[in-house]
């Protein structure tokens, strides 16, 4: 037999591409508290309720960045808002990032191609600053602009397959050097090849780099992981052009 609807129930229909396998976080008792992850600043990786002191299970991943607020006696939830994307661009894959991933996240998610690449190398040492070119607009920068500056400017119709790299998971905890190839065999290589080994590239042909993410400490990059997806260029879509500078 079916139950009835709790007094004065309503619902508010799901928003999202709404793929993989169904949940509910229904249980007994009033929600007390919220934990969520977002994932590599760009998803959120899972959620969890408490009711009445109890946590339901984890919906999804507890991958990323958790997140948890704790309601007050006698205080509830009265509207739920957000963001979503209706689906994933075509062919697109991500690789986990590497470093120890201390501080604040970031993201250098932007509308448009990838047209160049900035970092700044601290003092012989380690990754302090990033930021990417999208056709021709600049990103706010991520971390320090201290140190030696290095610039690539990419040509027309190219772009990055491959990133890889060195970091430390030690003292320090940072990225030491980034590699960026380039489908036209060209690379751009910033900071020390010392620490750990890190090698990304796309999952599917035709994908490439499409923004970077990670977390940063206000001094250096510590941690960076890789968006890869399909570009498919506007008609107002501009290109790049020049060489990569040493």
């Amino acid at each position: 037999m079916a139950m009835p609807l709790p007094d004065f129930y309503s619902y508010s229909p799901e928003a999202g591409d709404g793929s993989g396998v169904m949940y509910s976080t229904v249980h007994e008792g009033r929600i007390t508290g919220i934990r969520i992850w977002e994932y590599a600043s760009a998803y959120i990786g899972g959620i969890q309720l408490s009711y009445d002191g109890n946590w339901t299970d984890l919906v999804c991943t507890n991958a990323g960045t958790p997140m948890e607020m704790q309601l007050v006696e006698n205080e509830m939830i009265v509207q739920v808002s957000g963001k979503h994307d209706s689906a994933l661009p075509d062919f697109y894959s991500y690789s986990p990032a590497a470093g120890d991933g201390t501080g604040s996240s970031y993201s250098t998610a932007h509308e448009g191609r990838i047209t160049g690449i900035r970092a700044w190398e601290y003092t012989s040492w380690y990754i302090s600053g990033l930021q990417l070119r999208y056709n021709s607009n600049w990103t706010e920068m991520v971390g320090a602009n201290t140190g030696n500056l290095m610039e690539m400017t990419l040509l027309d119709n190219e772009f990055i397959v491959q990133v890889s790299g060195k970091h430390d998971y030690g003292y320090y905890g940072y990225i030491f050097q980034l590699v960026f190839v380039t489908n036209h065999g060209r690379m751009f290589k910033v900071g020390q090849p010392s620490g750990t080994s890190f090698n990304f590239y796309p999952t599917h042909d035709g994908s490439e780099l499409r923004f970077l993410s990670g977390r940063q400490n206000g001094q250096g990059i510590t941690s960076v992981g890789a968006h890869w997806a399909v570009y498919y260029p506007s008609a107002t879509a501009e290109g790049g052009t020049g060489t990569a500078q040493p």
